[in-house]
């Protein structure tokens, strides 16, 4: 894996963890640096697949997040602070398809995330026990288009 990360032919991404040694021993994802790769390795195309591959490369992530009981985020962003981003390419998001992203936002206190949809631009909001948690559902295309480069 290390001569395929160090010809960028895949890129790296690490469990999170606010302790960067416990997020270097802990799981990793990998994925191909370029989606055209796609077609020699799966002979079946899945559009949600492409398009998680697709932000991977896009974003500058070095983290994703998983808890032993498989919940999982896809992506970790870090800026001033951290907020989760999850890949759900589909046309119809329901209430299950966010409960790990916002498992997440209240795990690390935090009143907003993210999920890549196929086609849905709305903001839910899910209140409980004095928390208020904001899901943007942005569709891909509009995500990609306006995404802020630098990050």
């Amino acid at each position: 894996m290390l001569y395929l990360e160090e010809a960028f032919l895949i890129k790296k991404i690490y469990n999170f963890s606010r302790n960067r040694i416990t997020s270097e021993k802990k799981s990793k994802k990998f994925y191909l640096s370029s989606t055209s790769f796609f077609p020699y390795l799966h002979q079946e195309i899945d559009e949600s697949r492409i398009m998680e591959n697709l932000i991977a490369t896009e974003i500058n992530s070095r983290f994703f997040w998983r808890t032993p009981q498989k919940d999982e985020v896809d992506f970790i962003l870090e800026d001033n602070k951290i907020s989760p981003l999850e890949v759900k390419y589909k046309n119809k998001i329901s209430d299950k398809d966010i409960k790990t992203t916002i498992k997440f936002c209240k795990k690390f206190k935090l009143d907003e995330g993210i999920i890549i949809t196929k086609d849905t631009n709305e903001k839910r909001i899910f209140t409980k026990e004095n928390t208020k948690i904001i899901i943007n559902l942005i569709p891909a295309w509009e995500f990609l288009l306006f995404m802020d480069k630098t990050n």
